[in-house]
């Protein structure tokens, strides 16, 4: 869990919880799979493919199949935002190592 403070217009005070984190990344991933993922009647083809290229089998989630990308737009100089984007890449490999693989990109 992380919290933010403004202060006003570029002053914002970013607090990292010590205890878990990265509790909650996982479920937070899969919830954007599932809300931007198309839809079960668009997957109605007998095999598709994968956001890795590969044959999915038919009726396997769709929205285990959609990648989520994300672009990190902070600025790498500054203190609290180069805190805030190491702890958002480690929640994405905490997210990522459990259980089935999620398909997440970070674009810096």
């Amino acid at each position: 869990g992380s919290e933010m403070k403004s202060g006003g217009f570029g002053d914002v005070d970013v607090s990292i919880k010590p205890d878990r984190p990265y509790r909650g990344t996982r479920q937070y991933f899969r919830r954007l799979q599932k809300r931007y993922a198309a839809p079960p009647e668009a997957d109605a083809s007998a095999a598709s493919q994968n956001s890795d290229g590969q044959k999915s089998a038919p009726g396997q989630d769709a929205s285990k199949r959609f990648r989520i990308v994300c672009v990190n737009l902070l600025k790498t100089y500054q203190q609290n935002e180069l805190t805030l984007t190491h702890h958002f890449d480690q929640g994405v490999k905490h997210a990522s190592g459990r259980g089935e693989p999620l398909p997440v990109e970070i674009r810096k």
